[in-house]
């Protein structure tokens, strides 16, 4: 049995001309638009440079503008043969490091601008498939409370996955309109973000992209796609430009190929990485139902429930789509022997669309079945009271993990040392950086190029060099570990400490007598 309620009943949240928003909408969109962007850009830039993938992409992207070479990424001056990415993402930082300098800001600022471009594709999505306002913002209010888009490896650090995200939701959408309207447009945006997800993250860019061939096949709609000129110049543009990257790169770059199988394909598909990254198969639903969307996911079954004995026929073909869609991709991330924290993201955009629309369904019925006059107050509060607690629950993850940063990542502590120093003792820019001989150096490095323009000079020592340090040296350490074994071997001032760092003055060496005490 149908579900009467219709997707079109309230005068007051219906865009009467189509998709079109008025001058009086601008009373609730300004404060909708600082509360959907205010977790976005909330202290973003009083975050460190995070270890590992971040750290890599930065010094990527500060390379990058160091040799002006667009096609291979660097990384301590050779080709990066492990980060095998193409570059889409570290054009767009290597731009915003040339225009705004080196900051944390400036790395993530493509970050930002996906993340609000995300929010705006769901907005314009919501009046443009289904003509109804509440379902346009509902969709973007859901997705920006949601913990497993708001992670920090995805909306709030500069890694691929918000731009891959963008890129996903793109080309499904207009995909999914271009079978609804018959507009090339459509089919050519749908085409853009296909080839410009493939250049931000590779295959990754490409596994939701069955879910599409599954659906136009359920459509029957596929023979009358391949027999579109389109299709054909769509696909010669998608293999010259998303295809063609790899074989330049491999041209300029030999071992490429092999090294994108090694990390990408073969690699991470059929053996784990390490053993912190070998879970069991049901582990992303796991994350989803206890941490990452604990909150949405009951709605969301509702939701499902109420979408698949929805009459109106727009609404009942997106459901189909997104469920193939989720279903699909979920599966090949789970069957995949390594498994990322942050491998989900693209599900949740997809997942708050068909929450928004269950939960406008819903909010209409019961309006109806009310008799309630004031309905947009109705659903504003309705909303609101449904959002207040995943929406809290960001901004606290946010605090959470700020103030555990330090013991989390004792890496990403040479940041804000540095930043200390300069500040406190700007005199000061002769560096020595004490760190593990087998650290891992990306932060160290990027925050090394950053400062280098500013005219410092760096050198660095290990445990095993350590006795070689000079009184007068200024040296910054983020190992616990290491401060023992500097102060051990010499009487040093402690200029100042922050969390796992610290940054000492040597004054001279302990005599011999002293140090064997």
């Amino acid at each position: 049995m149908a579900v009467q309620t219709s997707i079109h009943p309230s005068e007051t949240l219906l865009a009467r001309n189509r998709n079109l928003l008025t001058v009086a909408d601008l009373f609730w969109l300004v404060p909708f638009i600082i509360l959907v962007g205010f977790p976005v850009v909330w202290q973003i830039s009083a975050l460190p440079v995070m270890l590992w993938d971040e750290s890599r992409q930065a010094v990527n992207a500060a390379e990058m503008v160091a040799n002006g070479n667009l096609i291979v990424t660097y990384f301590q001056g050779n080709p990066d043969m492990w980060n095998t990415k193409p570059p889409f993402q570290i054009w767009l930082m290597a731009l915003s490091i040339k225009l705004f300098g080196y900051s944390e800001l400036a790395l993530r600022l493509p970050t930002i601008g996906a993340v609000l471009s995300t929010f705006f594709l769901l907005f314009w999505f919501g009046l443009q498939a289904f003509k109804n306002k509440l379902i346009a913002a509902l969709s973007v209010l859901i997705l920006v409370s949601s913990k497993g888009y708001m992670i920090f490896h995805v909306a709030r650090t500069a890694d691929y996955d918000a731009m891959l995200v963008f890129f996903i939701v793109l080309y499904t959408f207009t995909f999914f309109l271009y079978l609804e309207e018959n507009k090339q447009k459509y089919w050519w945006f749908c085409v853009l973000g296909l080839t410009l997800a493939v250049l931000t993250k590779g295959v990754a860019g490409l596994m939701c992209a069955p879910a599409l061939l599954i659906y136009i096949i359920y459509r029957g709609k596929l023979l009358t796609l391949l027999r579109q000129p389109a299709f054909y110049a769509g696909v010669a543009f998608f293999l010259f430009l998303g295809l063609g990257y790899y074989f330049l790169r491999e041209t300029m770059n030999p071992g490429y190929l092999q090294a994108v199988y090694e990390n990408e394909l073969g690699g991470r598909y059929l053996t784990a990485l390490d053993d912190l990254h070998k879970h069991p198969a049901d582990w992303y639903l796991q994350n989803i139902r206890k941490e990452k969307y604990k909150f949405w996911l009951p709605v969301l079954l509702l939701s499902v429930w109420v979408l698949l004995w929805q009459s109106a026929v727009v609404v009942k073909r997106f459901a189909v789509l997104a469920i193939v869609l989720l279903g699909l991709y979920l599966l090949i991330i789970s069957t995949a022997q390594t498994k990322l924290y942050w491998y989900d993201a693209p599900a949740y955009p997809f997942m708050a669309v068909l929450i928004a629309l269950g939960v406008t369904i819903l909010l209409q019925g019961a309006a109806q079945l009310l008799n309630v006059k004031h309905t947009a107050f109705f659903f504003t509060g309705s909303v609101l009271l449904l959002c207040l607690l995943p929406y809290n629950a960001v901004l606290e993850y946010y605090l959470k993990d700020k103030a555990e940063m330090g013991e989390k990542y004792p890496e990403s502590m040479f940041g804000p040392a540095l930043k200390l120093l300069e500040k406190q003792f700007p005199q000061e820019k002769q560096i020595t950086l004490l760190q593990p001989a087998d650290q891992y150096p990306a932060i160290s490095h990027y925050y090394k190029l950053a400062y280098q323009q500013k005219g410092y000079t760096f050198r660095e020592a290990n445990q095993f060099s350590v006795s070689g340090l000079q009184p007068g040296e200024i040296v910054v350490l983020v190992n616990p570990a290491f401060s023992s074994l500097l102060e051990a071997n010499f009487e040093a001032e402690v200029l100042h400490q922050y969390y796992s760092s610290r940054v000492y003055r040597i004054v001279q060496k302990k005599n011999n007598h002293e140090t064997n005490e």
